[in-house]
């Protein structure tokens, strides 16, 4: 059975629902990246296949089903209940909450009855538990003939909790529309008595009721940590388990919005559970509720952490958006990473398979970060961050891949209109910026129009200007999408980049830095990179691996590159690189200077290559540089 993760299963329920729909409207409705759409309908096209149905991609007309579709059939498999038992990450889970929920100490011998898992098993996840809290200050304790005991504090305890389903929220939430009404359930986890369904359910409904009385807009990810915060925080408090409230951990502003809102779903809660909620987890509250508004936060041009990102941020490029994003993002995530409370981020493999600069560029702020706060991000974090910087290369390809036109008519109305409607259907590729009279068009400056689209006879001296009718007849469409073509610049491919003389076959290393340290040495004899470059790749790997399951994207920084160049290092048997066993890295140096669209075009053909498991192992099965070679040019050429 083809596994779907979250988004996966919300892409495959529209597109059942919709028959047809475009993967602009896809990507829209999920808040990502159409690229991101196109490597999820690969995944989603093997699952429909088990039902008998086909996903079609027609250009200019959108994504189609073929075949007999039970709707009902296949949306109700993509919400089936998770059965703990049934994988390793669930067993372990059930661990976690025996010791959570343990009010003195376990049995092995019962454990293992419980859980089904043989003695030496639940040692080996004792100890990877016992490493897990190194991160936050707690520890496993196995006393002979006594048991196995959790030594945390509460605050420590609550942190493992959200921690637990944050990780498992995307399995075990379902959004369903009955009727007019929309319902929001968490069903699997809550069955495993980490939290009573009961309750979850009450703070979805007090949260539901908060954010519409407010106006707060949260984003399914947003709302769904906070509900579970919320059920996490009555749980423990209901329970006498406080957190100590005599010092504000976050060192919140407590004269803002946020937390006056903060203040006011504190006071919902006590009326709703007759508790009482202490200023720590008022500052809790917060936190969360800052990052659902971060046009409501003024940001100073002398703010450090805004002048600190426009800095990291001046070689690939930002605008507003970007900035204001990630400003808000990271003041969040520092307060929580200063007391220990990082958050799982369900897209991360996706990120890390497939928007590799965005990450690499992510890591970079991360470092920064890491060392001015003294604080820890793991790749969960750092994908957070690439999020972000991907939306922004996104807006910037949206915009460098159209072209602005202007539309003209004898009034600017009617016509035009019926006309300008005809173009945003058929023609995406251009962008409409303006629509006028020929009274109008003699007052426009014209500098940033390519195009012109005229119902009369018309004539602009350096303008292509297309005579059409207002229902934009089949020729004339033709006419403009060889003239959009034929403006498309020739693409770039890392052939060109490939030095043969920096193709390794089979060296002899054993670490990744020992590969870092070989090919940097020839790079930096080749003049392709200075001294200190091979040190940074290395400070690269240590913040975050590059290895991605059977290859890795070894870099370091731009700064200390003077050509740009790309090395080839195959591995027959394979070769550890942190938690992956490859068999081919691709070494990237590529300087300040070259540009974002290089860079994509670049990485596209990287791309293309890397995520074709048997091309990867062919290579690495080369015996010379110049079948390798062969082998990359017969693949890029597949894919023009």
């Amino acid at each position: 059975m083809i596994e779907l993760n979250e988004r996966q299963k919300r892409l495959t329920e529209t597109i059942v629902l919709a028959k047809k729909i475009s993967a602009k409207k896809l990507a829209e409705s999920l808040n990502c990246s159409t690229k991101t759409i196109y490597t999820d309908l690969d995944t989603i096209s093997q699952f429909l296949k088990t039902y008998g149905v086909e996903i079609v991609k027609k250009p200019r007309v959108g994504i189609l089903l073929k075949g007999s579709i039970n709707e009902e059939k296949i949306i109700q498999s993509l919400h089936h209940e998770t059965n703990l038992l049934n994988s390793k990450a669930g067993r372990k889970i059930l661990l976690w909450i025996r010791l959570l929920n343990a009010t003195k100490p376990l049995n092995l011998a019962t454990l293992s009855e419980q859980l089904f898992i043989p003695y030496q098993t639940i040692n080996q996840y004792l100890d990877e538990i016992d490493k897990s809290l190194m991160e936050i200050g707690g520890k496993i304790n196995r006393t002979p003939r006594v048991g196995i005991t959790l030594v945390a504090t509460e605050d420590q305890k609550r942190k493992i909790l959200f921690k637990i389903l944050s990780h498992y929220w995307e399995d075990h939430w379902i959004v369903k529309k009955v009727g007019s009404r929309t319902d929001v359930n968490y069903q699997g986890l809550t069955n495993s008595k980490i939290i009573p369904d009961e309750l979850v359910q009450e703070s979805i409904s007090l949260l539901e009721g908060f954010c519409k009385k407010n106006k707060i807009i949260l984003s399914d990810y947003q709302f769904q940590s906070l509900a579970i915060h919320i059920a996490i925080a009555v749980q423990r408090i209901t329970a006498g388990n406080l957190i100590d409230d005599t010092k504000d951990m976050f060192n919140m502003e407590t004269q803002s919005n946020q937390r006056k809102l903060a203040v006011s779903l504190a006071e919902e809660i006590t009326n709703k559970f007759n508790i009482e909620i202490p200023n720590s987890e008022i500052s809790y509250l917060q936190m969360h509720l800052m990052a659902s508004n971060p046009k409501a936060i003024h940001i100073n041009d002398d703010n450090e952490i805004f002048k600190n990102l426009k800095v990291l941020l001046s070689d690939t490029g930002y605008d507003e958006e970007l900035l204001s994003n990630l400003y808000i993002h990271l003041l969040s995530t520092i307060k929580r990473l200063k007391v220990g409370t990082p958050i799982i981020n369900p897209y991360k493999n996706n990120i890390l398979h497939n928007y590799h600069e965005a990450f690499n560029n992510a890591v970079t702020i991360a470092q920064f970060f890491s060392k001015k706060y003294d604080i820890s991000f793991n790749d969960d974090e750092i994908a957070y961050i690439a999020m972000h910087i991907e939306a922004y290369y996104e807006r910037v390809r949206a915009s460098n891949n159209q072209l602005n036109v202007a539309i003209v008519c004898s009034t600017g109305l009617g016509s035009a209109q019926l006309l300008a409607a005809r173009v945003r259907h058929k023609l995406p590729e251009l962008n409409i910026v303006g629509i006028w009279s020929i009274n109008e068009l003699r007052k426009q400056n014209l500098s940033n129009i390519q195009v012109i689209l005229s119902t009369l006879n018309l004539e602009i001296p350096n303008k292509k200007v297309f005579i059409v009718s207002p229902l934009l007849d089949d020729q004339a469409e033709k006419e403009i999408q060889k003239y959009i073509f034929s403006r498309k610049r020739a693409k770039r491919n890392i052939l060109e980049l490939i030095d043969h003389r920096l193709i390794f076959i089979n060296p002899k290393v054993n670490t990744p830095k020992d590969v870092i340290n070989l090919v940097a040495k020839k790079m930096t004899d080749l003049k392709y990179v200075d001294k200190d470059f091979a040190q940074s790749a290395i400070e690269r790997e240590k913040f975050s691996s590059t290895g991605f399951g059977f290859y890795a994207l070894p870099h370091g920084a731009p700064k200390y590159v003077r050509d740009p160049v790309i090395s080839i290092i195959t591995f027959r048997n394979g070769l550890i690189w942190g938690k992956a066993k490859v068999n081919v890295a691709i070494f990237i140096a590529f300087p300040k200077t070259i540009s974002q669209e290089f860079i994509d075009d670049y990485f596209d053909n990287i791309y293309a290559l890397l995520m074709d498991k048997k091309l990867v192992r062919k290579i690495a099965q080369q015996h010379n540089y110049e079948n390798i070679l062969k082998v990359i040019k017969e693949k890029i050429d597949d894919t023009k």
